[in-house]
């Protein structure tokens, strides 16, 4: 279950800051107060860059999505008990930018067949609304349902297409438990 009202709160207020035309000043200067604290980041894609800030904790910026920091605001809400869901210690939307911090994990290399399964039982459910393979897990399903309530919600929010964005790199390793980091796209 999701917090609807503190993810709408949320949504509608990023959704606005990211209209202003100070919008990408700020997003540099933010990422640059970060590269001056943190060092180079250790990952950057076209949603956000990640900056390592010790052995246990990262520091995510999100540079243009949303529904990505609406579901680790979901995470962070409930201090969910489930090892398939990322530990997050924050999430800031200061000034129109939006950073979380979170657990610092593995990549998932050599867990790409699993991967794959996963995702293609949660393309299937969020097609279906049926349960198939991997998601006969019953913690494996209840991330399930949980993403695509943030992804609904976060649709009707932002009136745009958001969806699911299942792959290597947005799914961890906590030891050999896979986490879902970064399951939604805007």
């Amino acid at each position: 279950m999701i917090d609807k009202q503190a993810i709408t709160s949320f949504l509608l207020d990023y959704k606005k800051l990211c209209k202003s035309l100070r919008y990408q000043s700020r997003l540099t200067a933010q990422y640059k107060r970060f590269r001056r604290l943190y060092g180079t980041p250790i990952s950057i894609g076209g949603m956000a860059s990640v900056f390592k800030v010790d052995d246990t904790k990262v520091v995510k910026l999100f540079n243009s999505d949303p529904a990505g920091a609406a579901w680790l605001l979901h995470c962070y809400s409930y201090k969910l008990n489930n090892p398939h869901y990322p530990i997050v210690y924050d999430v800031r939307l200061e000034n129109g930018i939006c950073y979380a911090e979170i657990e610092y994990l593995k990549v998932a290399s050599g867990y790409s067949r699993t991967i794959y399964e996963i995702a293609e039982d949660m393309y299937a459910y969020e097609i279906s609304g049926k349960v198939y393979g991997s998601l006969k897990n019953p913690q494996l399903y209840e991330v399930a349902k949980d993403i695509m309530e943030v992804i609904l919600l976060s649709r009707k929010i932002l009136q745009t297409n958001v969806g699911l964005d299942i792959h290597a790199l947005n799914l961890m390793l906590r030891g050999e438990t896979l986490v879902f980091t970064d399951p939604i796209i805007t």
